[in-house]
C-alpha cells in the first residue's frame, strides 16, 4: 500500500466555518494525522473542530485557547490531553474537517496546520 502525504495551513475566519482538511477523492481514504491551532490573537478564543459529512456536523473538539496558546490533537503534547486523538479517517467524498471560532477575533485570526496521508481503498 502506498500513502501519499499531504498538508495544509491557513487562518480561521471568525464565526464562519473553514475547511482545514478537504474531502478525499473517490476511492481514497484520507487519514488525518495532525491538527494544530495557534491563538495569535490578543484575546482568548474558543475553537470548535468538527467533522462535516454531507452537511451533518459532529463536534470533535471544543477548546478555549488563551493568547499565544496552541492546541494539537496529539495527547501529551505540551501537557494537552483535552480533545486529543491520534487519527481521524475521512473515507467519503463528502467528509471534511472544519474549524470555527466561538466569536470574532480582536486582532488576528487563529493559525492552523494539518497533515494527512491518502491511500487508495
Amino acid at each position: 500500500m502506498a500513502f501519499t502525504p499531504g498538508a495544509s495551513m491557513g487562518v480561521s475566519n471568525g464565526t464562519t466555518d473553514v475547511t482545514i482538511v478537504a474531502a478525499p477523492a473517490a476511492d481514497i481514504a484520507r487519514t488525518v494525522r495532525h491538527i494544530s491551532v495557534y491563538n495569535a490573537d490578543t484575546a482568548s478564543a474558543t475553537i470548535t473542530i468538527k467533522l462535516d459529512k454531507a452537511a451533518t456536523e459532529r463536534r470533535i473538539v471544543v477548546q478555549a485557547l488563551t493568547t499565544l496558546q496552541m492546541w494539537t490533537n496529539k495527547s501529551g503534547v505540551n501537557g494537552n490531553l483535552i480533545g486529543a486523538f491520534d487519527l481521524l479517517v475521512l473515507d467519503d467524498t463528502d467528509e471534511v474537517v472544519q474549524l470555527v471560532l466561538g466569536g470574532a477575533v480582536t486582532t488576528n485570526e487563529l493559525e492552523w496546520v494539518t497533515c494527512y496521508a491518502d491511500e487508495a481503498i
